[in-house]
């Protein structure tokens, strides 16, 4: 049975203030946070800590499942690289597609094989074992449908999904270190047809259960169409559909743009260049471009 809350523990007076800002810098000087592991976004971004709630905002195919999808991977790699497999594990949720499409993304580069050639059949069945028995145990657990299991599953509403992230360190003795929520627009929401408030709400119990549980939540969200005009079509705070509390409620906030879903080549299929903050790139498959546009307790705005 779960502990009574006590509205005393809402109240910090200043001794209980000063002992916990001292546990805190010794926590974040032990602890390095979730990061990214590219050394100019480390650079420039604050490490990903308890209570922290990032959003990636971009149009469809953009690049929010694929960074989403790295980030789990990353650390995971790190859970194990500390030794606390038995004890810490990343959790992503999926409403866009499968959990068996998401884990392929993951998990198919660690064997030697892409996602596409996973589901073209391309990949002997061997070398999808061998990677199994290699890195098939990462500690990663997924939230949503699969094509495989078939049992029923209750609907996977935002009440449903917190109290499934909440019971995973009760009943599986694990403490999140990383939760990744993909494509907030799709939430089913049986008791509401306005996006704004499913949205909103999915952001705003991102970040209290992040602190309740001192996990960072890493949210994508869809860029509103208005985007595809923008010269540079890096989203801003403002273009995040449905809602304003991204700019209340996020400590960090990106706009994500693969140039090359949207800019055509030139008249001998040569991929163009673009212009980003005095900058020119070659719009090929390889670039991704990532602004950031908020970033609380420090500044804001880099690409």
């Amino acid at each position: 049975m779960r502990e009574k809350a006590d509205p005393r523990n809402l109240v910090f007076t200043s001794a209980e203030l000063a002992t916990a800002h001292v546990k805190l810098a010794e926590k974040i000087q032990s602890e390095p946070g979730v990061t990214w592991g590219i050394k100019s976004v480390d650079d420039k971004v604050l490490p990903m800590r308890g209570g922290d709630v990032t959003l990636l905002c971009a149009r469809p195919g953009m690049g929010k499942t694929t960074i989403m999808a790295y980030l789990a991977q990353r650390e995971a790699e790190n859970i194990i690289k500390r030794d606390a497999r038995g004890r810490e594990v990343v959790i992503y949720a999926t409403w866009e597609g499968t959990v068996d499409a998401i884990y392929a993304a993951i998990i198919a580069g660690r064997g030697g094989y892409t996602s596409s050639d996973y589901y073209w059949g391309r990949v002997p069945m061997d070398k999808i074992k061998r990677n199994m028995v290699k890195a098939g145990t990462m500690p990663i657990m997924m939230l949503g449908f699969s094509t495989v299991r078939k049992d029923p599953a209750p609907m996977m509403t935002l009440d449903a999904l917190f109290q499934a992230i909440e019971s995973i360190e009760e009943d599986f003795n694990l403490h999140p270190t990383l939760v990744c929520l993909d494509y907030l627009q799709l939430i089913p929401n049986p008791g509401s047809s306005d996006k704004v408030d499913q949205v909103s709400q999915a952001i705003v119990n991102a970040k209290m259960l992040g602190m309740k549980m001192d996990v960072p939540f890493v949210l994508g969200a869809q860029a509103s169409r208005r985007v595809d005009g923008y010269g540079v079509k890096l989203p801003t705070m403002s273009d995040v559909q449905w809602t304003s509390q991204a700019e209340q409620h996020t400590d960090k906030l990106f706009g994500l743009w693969r140039p090359a879903q949207t800019e055509a080549p030139d008249i001998r299929g040569r991929s163009p260049l673009i212009e980003v903050d005095g900058k020119s790139y070659e719009a090929n498959e390889r670039l991704l471009i990532m602004r950031m546009v908020k970033q609380r307790g420090e500044h804001g705005r880099h690409s």
